[in-house]
C-alpha cells in the first residue's frame, strides 16, 4: 500500500493504469468529496482511464481513509490549504511534471477549482462535479441532515468502512466547517478568475448540498470556456446516480485535448 509525507503528513495514494505513467501520458487526478476517499470513488476511475487509456492517480486526503488522521483543529481555509500544499506536493511527490486533467466531485470540485486559479498553466481541463463556491442555506440544510443520520442511522457504521478511526474526527471536521459563522463568507469565485482551461460544469438539479446558482457563479467567474451540464432526476453524486451518462460526456470532454 502505498504512502508519501506531504507537509509532514502521512497520505495514502493509489493509481489506475499505473504503467501508461511510464508512457509519459497525461494522468488525470481524481478528487474526491467531503467524506470520501479512494475506495468510495469504487471502479468509477477505472472506467474512465480505461475508455481514455490515460492513467489516474487517486489519493485520500489528510484525515480521510488510510491516510493520517487529523491531529490538529480544521479551518475554512482547508481546501485552498489542499489545493496550495497538498495536491502539489502528491505530484511533486510522483514525479508528474506536465498538466493534467482534474476529475473533482464536491469538496475535490471546489479543489480543481482552487488549483486551477492558483497554477493555471497546470491543469489541461477541468470536470467539475457538484462544487460549491460558496456555502448556500441548502448546504448547511444538507450537511445538517448528514449529521442527523451520522448520529441516528448506520451513516457512521458505512463510513468506518472507509475511514476506521479517521470516521468520526472527519465527519465532525467536513460538518461542523460548513455550519459555522465563519462559512457565511467563505467564497472561491477570486480563484476562478485565473483559471485557463476549459471546465466542464456538472450538477445534478436535486443536489442537496447546492443549487444551480453554483454553476452560474463558476461560469460568471471562470473567464476560461465553461461547458454546463445539468442532470435532471439526480442528486449530489451524478457519477454514481447516472453514470453512464456521466462516463459519456467526461470521455468526449477529456477526449478533446489528446
Amino acid at each position: 500500500m502505498p504512502f508519501c509525507k506531504i507537509a509532514g503528513k502521512k497520505i495514502h495514494y493509489s493509481f489506475v493504469n499505473q504503467h501508461l505513467l511510464n508512457e509519459k501520458l497525461t494522468p488525470i487526478v481524481f478528487l474526491h468529496e467531503g467524506l470520501g476517499s479512494i475506495e468510495q470513488w469504487k471502479d468509477f476511475p477505472k472506467k474512465i482511464c480505461s475508455i481514455l487509456n490515460l492513467p489516474g492517480i487517486l489519493y485520500d486526503r489528510y484525515g480521510y481513509g488510510k491516510s493520517e488522521g487529523f491531529s490538529e483543529p480544521r479551518t475554512i481555509e482547508y481546501l485552498q490549504t489542499e489545493a496550495e500544499i497538498f495536491l502539489p506536493g502528491i505530484l511533486a511527490f510522483l514525479k508528474i511534471e506536465k498538466p493534467v486533467f482534474l476529475f473533482g466531485h464536491s469538496d475535490g470540485a471546489s479543489i480543481a477549482l482552487i488549483y486551477a486559479g492558483l497554477f493555471p498553466t497546470k491543469v489541461i481541463a477541468i470536470v467539475s462535479e457538484a462544487a460549491h463556491v460558496i456555502i448556500e442555506d441548502i448546504s448547511r440544510n444538507g450537511i445538517k441532515a448528514a449529521i442527523y443520520q451520522f448520529q441516528n442511522s448506520n451513516l457512521k457504521k458505512i463510513l468506518e468502512k472507509y475511514h476506521g478511526n479517521n470516521s468520526e474526527t472527519m465527519f465532525y471536521a467536513w460538518a461542523n466547517t460548513w455550519i459555522s459563522k465563519e462559512s457565511k463568507n467563505w467564497n472561491i469565485c477570486n480563484f476562478l478568475e485565473a483559471i485557463i482551461c476549459p471546465v466542464l460544469v456538472i450538477q445534478g438539479e436535486n443536489d442537496e448540498y447546492g443549487s444551480l446558482r453554483q454553476i452560474q457563479l463558476i461560469t460568471k467567474h471562470c473567464k476560461a470556456n465553461c461547458s454546463i451540464l445539468q442532470i435532471p432526476e439526480c442528486g449530489h453524486i451524478p457519477h454514481f446516480e447516472k453514470q453512464e451518462h456521466i462516463i459519456e460526456e467526461t470521455n468526449e470532454f477529456f477526449k478533446s485535448f489528446l
